[in-house]
């Protein structure tokens, strides 16, 4: 099953647990953005779906590494669960919650979590922007590429509706652009007014703007639904262009060691296993190619819990949680 390796992965939380070889499931050396949004609502973190055993009322992590929306998406990785399986898991828990609360009880419960969704980097990165490239996408125009994963994620929330989930956090795609891998992958490429990868940020800002149009017509569809839209472009840039200000002094370069002998899909992406770290993680905005740090993933789950537009639409996880 495809997991991050540790360490490096999850040394702020094996320091924690007092152990030298849990990630904790993490790509980054601690708590990770859904890790604050829980501690901010006074809830648990959401144990794993495959570790969850009996305790399924509070909450469930169907997340698995290497997915994305589509399920080709990953497969360098191994073993994983695709968004489907990972619906199909939640089918699994509804049933099992049913059977231990009765049916009136579970609907309840299922009806007032919060699922939140963050998916399609991966798609760009290990799928449309893969090296070699994909033959099944390679020929996409981008604009034919996220056409096709907004199509393939919406049926994925209709399906969670037709379930019984009614409240949903959905987060756009982050400008990876800005990332090292982006930086190592494509040294020559034209960069934007950030110093981005230009045609990797507009293929991403072209996907969000369509994607936020697609969760508007979601909203209309089911008036006894909610749909809130987390902007992670723009919680993101906030960071990069002024990181300062929040105690960042490198924008540019991963925290760990990553650009060894993956596989080709893979270099530049991840940390080595045991690779050496940088003296302070909390001062980098990324712990490896492609993952923040801790400390940007809890400035993130504040700009979600409590901010306003345009960082969250058209209200924040905070109210979406009293809703």
């Amino acid at each position: 099953m495809a997991r991050p390796a540790s360490p490096p992965y999850g040394e702020d939380l094996s320091r924690a647990n007092g152990s030298s070889s849990n990630s904790g499931g993490r790509f980054s050396n601690g708590p990770i953005t859904t890790d604050f949004i829980a501690a901010s609502l006074n809830l648990p973190s959401p144990p794993p779906y495959v570790r969850a055993g009996d305790n399924i009322e509070h909450g469930i992590n169907f997340a698995s590494a290497g997915s994305g929306i589509l399920d080709v998406t990953g497969n360098i990785f191994g073993e994983h669960y695709s968004i489907p399986l990972q619906i199909r898991n939640f089918e699994d828990v509804k049933n099992r919650l049913e059977q231990k609360v009765g049916t009136e009880v579970s609907s309840s419960i299922i009806s007032k979590a919060i699922f939140y969704i963050t998916t399609g980097s991966n798609d760009y990165f290990l799928t449309y922007y893969s090296r070699p490239p994909n033959p099944l996408y390679a020929t996409l125009s981008p604009g034919q590429f996220s056409d096709l994963l907004i199509s393939q994620l919406n049926d994925h929330l209709q399906n969670l509706y037709e379930l019984g989930a009614r409240k949903f956090a959905v987060t756009a795609i982050p400008p990876i652009g800005c990332t090292p891998y982006a930086f190592w992958q494509y040294p020559n490429r034209t960069k934007d007014a950030d110093g981005c990868i230009s045609f990797m940020n507009e293929d991403v800002q072209s996907y969000n703007k369509e994607f936020f149009s697609s969760i508007q017509t979601l909203q209309h569809r089911y008036s006894d639904a909610h749909f809130i839209y987390n902007n992670a472009t723009e919680a993101a840039l906030r960071i990069y262009k002024t990181p300062t200000a929040y105690g960042i002094k490198n924008v540019d370069e991963a925290c760990c060691d990553y650009q060894g002998d993956f596989p080709s899909s893979m270099a530049g992406i991840l940390c080595l296993r045991g690779a050496r770290i940088c003296a302070n993680a909390s001062q980098y905005f990324f712990f490896d190619g492609f993952h923040p740090t801790s400390t940007v993933h809890h400035l993130t789950a504040l700009t979600y819990i409590n901010g306003t537009s345009p960082f969250v639409y058209p209200v924040n996880l905070r109210t979406l949680a009293s809703t």
